[in-house]
């Protein structure tokens, strides 16, 4: 009887056999590639996998590891499907697609692979070799070679021990992150301190550099400062940002237009419906003009997900 998942099974398999001719994309493969990245990298697990199918089935790489983590995440677990593009993705190389096959060999591999790049100094390479050992010290070597993501899931360990005080190692990692780095999550939990909550022009500071590399919660963070939604009892911004209802819609209709099923579109369309309740016609299309101008002048925008682990 044919089914869905044996029609799947050939293809990897052609795939697979052919995946040594495959050399480059053709322009429409590159762009699905771009499109179903930039979708993963946002967190849209079902919207991205048509455009990656496209670029996956062509032999790519990164894609065919997003498509698996993406079905993955979809369905709950690694199922058929998902282990299929681990394999095509595992067959170049790709050392987490061994890593979430998971068999002995493939982890022999995955460790083979990463300890080679790690000896020559590649700092993303040390942090595989943590993901595969879970030895910490190479989370400081990985971000000794600086890799930010590292030091960040560092940081996020020490922060849950109970035992001694990691708070100054903790704090010198997650500033050398954010500052020397330039990563955002380490940029908002710093931001968020108790320590730093009031200082303005630290929140700021920190804020504007995330949202210059257009990170999903900044961008809403900065969108409901101009709206006038953080205001204390006071009437004081948190942020100290004049209120800008136009400027606040437009961030809020470029996450909604840009999102399906993030949680945060929900977030998005809440705020987005309160302003249109107040603004004009004329400022709802200032407020979209800055959003496309927004987006036209950025990067696209992303989460900054950690790679593997699901460490929170």
């Amino acid at each position: 009887m044919y089914t869905h998942s044996d029609a799947l099974t050939t293809l990897f398999d052609l795939l697979h056999s052919l995946s040594s001719l495959i050399s480059h994309l053709n322009a429409q493969q590159q762009a699905a590639r771009k499109k179903g990245l930039e979708l993963y990298h946002l967190g849209e697990f079902e919207e991205c996998e048509t455009p990656l199918t496209i670029s996956a089935s062509a032999g790519d790489v990164q894609s065919q590891y997003a498509l698996g983590e993406a079905i993955r995440r979809r369905e709950g677990s690694i199922g058929r499907d998902a282990r299929a593009w681990y394999r095509l993705a595992a067959a170049q190389g790709h050392v987490y697609a061994l890593m979430r096959l998971g068999d002995e060999a493939s982890l022999a591999e995955a460790r083979s692979l990463a300890q080679a790049a790690a000896d020559a100094g590649d700092g993303d390479a040390k942090l595989q070799l943590y993901e595969l050992t879970q030895d910490q010290s190479w989370l400081v070597k990985a971000g000794q070679a600086g890799c930010a993501e590292a030091y960040y899931i560092a940081a996020l360990l020490l922060d849950k021990k109970t035992v001694g005080d990691n708070t100054s190692t903790r704090d010198s990692m997650l500033r050398y992150a954010a500052t020397a780095q330039g990563y955002p999550p380490a940029m908002a939990w710093l931001a968020n301190m108790r320590d730093y909550y009031n200082n303005i022009p630290y929140q700021q500071t920190y804020l504007e550099r995330r949202l210059a590399l257009n990170e999903l919660n900044a961008v809403l963070t900065y969108a409901t400062a101009l709206a006038g939604f953080d205001v204390d009892d006071n009437g004081v911004s948190r942020y100290g940002y004049a209120a800008n209802p136009a400027h606040a819609y437009g961030l809020f209709w470029l996450v909604t237009d840009s999102t399906r099923q993030h949680p945060k579109h929900r977030d998005a369309a809440v705020y987005l419906q309160q302003l249109t309740d107040k603004l004009d016609a004329e400022k709802i299309e200032a407020g979209k003009a800055f959003g496309r101008q927004w987006k036209a002048g950025h990067p696209a925008l992303s989460e900054f997900r950690l790679t593997y682990s699901d460490l929170k």
